[in-house]
């Protein structure tokens, strides 16, 4: 007889069980929400995300709620938004803490039964101090889960508002940037003209004994020109990033011909500009022409914050690094008695595009953003303190360098054979005219293909000591005759001359030979002195072979 030996009995092991972290309560494992607190619970054993957690970082507002209204779950957005805590909320009804939803809580608990997503907006009232923004909600029925459960949504509309304007501001920007390479080559050769145009009649009243007043209207052209291809170019400067032409400046002499401009303004009535600046000030290494357009920005501000008239001082003050006392930072401050500005605008006011006036007009809203963009990218800064009804100080803080004495080059008188390629008419005779003053021979061109026949010509009947270009030409722009003439003749010295301040651009040409890039409208004083000396070191090259 066998007797058979009893089998144990197998038992369905018992679900692993654990403890919510901030209520205590025993919770089976596989649960991923705490039904008594609604808190998210670890994933199980082998999963590879969180999914309580993620929902819980997620910048949309997540809240579950039970078929009778009662709050389950209530993620950290839905604390922002509302200013509720997921402790206060969780096992209370929605309705009694979100008033502002109760007109909805019909239509809501309905979502269920209808099975169709309800949305709509309501204006939060939340904590105190939170504010009232306005919350875009979505409820739907929740699917597949093991109760039934209503899943809602929410999303600041005010915060998209603000995103919105945001990207429609880059936009903007980017769009000034397009518009403003298109327009600068057209708008600095209507203003090369006009500008050599001026500094030739100042060159004749000077020779030719004309009367004073000609060669002083002749300057004030000049000026004027000049400032406006600074705007243009300052303007693209900003939009694409151009880097400025740095120089050691002494920034007494730039706040003096910036007070000597600002006082012809209509908004300089009535108003006393008085200065406190030393005369041996640090030097500051900065663009010339970017430094005087910041500075008129500012003053320009302050005379039209003061409608009724006041009082602009001036002051300025070295602050050293007790371990360098080279090194340090120039604080220049404009200070005004205007009417000041509001604390709320204050947060706003180097923002692009914004511009309040207390005279109700508007500006471009770019003057005090441009300016800021420049003074950063010299390593500086602008701080803007102001009191309504007291006034505004703006200070602009700008690195010193050390004091240097840089030899100066005198250019002597000489003579030598030009080509000057441009397509502008305008351009072509005024610069024509003036290196012919200078005792220049000019030959030029309006176009590359005409640049090159004449440079084949001069082989035969003597070369040329330098070549003027303009990169905007018709047939084939100037890098590509720049990168012939180069190789037809490796030792000619190239200057290009022109609006286009893209710094891509200027390099891609710089590799062709090109020596010198000059901006339109020109200096010819700069001009002048570039072309003595790359046209002597060419005919001492020359006589040297």
């Amino acid at each position: 007889m066998f007797v058979m030996a009893r089998q144990p009995l197998r038992r369905a092991p018992l679900p692993a069980i654990s403890a919510c972290p901030d209520c205590g309560q025993r919770i089976p494992a596989r649960h991923r929400f705490c039904a008594h607190c609604g808190r998210p619970l670890a994933a199980a054993e082998g999963s590879c995300l969180d999914l309580g957690a993620l929902v819980d970082a997620l910048p949309v507002g997540v809240l579950l709620l039970s078929p009778e209204g009662h709050v389950r779950f209530w993620n950290g957005a839905m604390e922002r938004l509302t200013g509720f805590p997921r402790t206060l909320m969780v096992g209370e009804s929605l309705f009694s803490r979100l008033p502002e939803l109760a007109v909805h809580q019909e239509a809501i608990l309905a979502t269920l039964a209808a099975d169709q997503p309800l949305r709509f907006d309501a204006r939060t009232t939340g904590l105190p101090g939170r504010g009232q923004p306005l919350i875009l909600y979505e409820f739907r029925p929740l699917t597949g889960a093991s109760a039934p459960a209503i899943l809602g949504t929410a999303e600041d509309l005010d915060l998209r508002a603000r995103v919105d304007t945001q990207m429609i501001r880059s936009e903007r920007l980017a769009a000034v940037g397009e518009l403003a390479a298109g327009v600068a080559h057209n708008f600095n050769n209507i203003l090369a003209a006009i500008g050599g145009d001026a500094q030739l009649l100042k060159i004749m009243a000077e020779e030719d004994g004309l009367p004073d007043y000609v060669g002083q209207s002749a300057t004030a052209i000049y000026d004027e020109t000049m400032r406006g291809g600074r705007i243009a170019s300052d303007l693209l400067s900003f939009a694409r990033g151009g880097a400025p032409q740095l120089a050691a400046l002494d920034v007494s002499q730039v706040v003096q011909d910036t007070i000597r401009l600002i006082r012809n303004h209509p908004a300089s009535r009535n108003v006393t500009i008085e200065q406190a600046l030393d005369t041996d000030l640090p030097r500051v290494e900065a663009d010339s022409n970017q430094l005087h357009q910041v500075f008129f920005n500012i003053m320009l501000n302050a005379l039209q914050a003061m409608p009724n008239g006041g009082i602009l001082t001036l002051s300025a003050r070295v602050t050293t690094a007790p371990d360098d006392p080279v090194a340090g930072m120039l604080e220049l401050k404009f200070s005004d008695t205007g009417l000041g500005i509001p604390e709320d605008q204050l947060a706003r006011i180097f923002d692009p595009f914004y511009s309040s006036r207390h005279d109700g007009s508007s500006g471009s809203g770019l003057g005090l953003t441009v300016s800021l963009a420049m003074v950063k990218s010299l390593g500086g800064d602008i701080t803007i303190t102001s009191a309504e009804g007291i006034g505004t100080t703006v200070t602009v803080s700008l690195p010193i360098i050390e004091r240097r004495r840089k030899p100066r080059f005198e250019a002597s008188q000489c003579r030598g054979r030009v080509l000057l390629v441009d397509d502008e008419a305008n351009v072509r005779r005024t610069v024509s005219a003036v290196l012919a003053r200078r005792g220049y021979h000019v030959f030029t061109a309006a176009d590359g293909e005409e640049a090159l026949h004449l440079f084949d010509e001069a082989l035969e009947s003597g070369r040329f000591d330098l070549v003027l270009l303009d990169l905007m030409l018709p047939c084939f722009d100037g890098t590509q005759a720049a990168a012939i003439l180069h190789r037809r003749d490796p030792e000619l010295p190239i200057i290009v001359i022109t609006g286009v301040t893209s710094q891509e651009k200027i390099r891609e040409v710089m590799r062709h030979g090109v020596r010198f890039v000059l901006l339109k409208p020109l200096n010819f004083a700069e001009l002048l002195s570039v072309v003595d000396v790359l046209a002597r070191e060419r005919q001492l090259a020359g006589s040297s072979r």
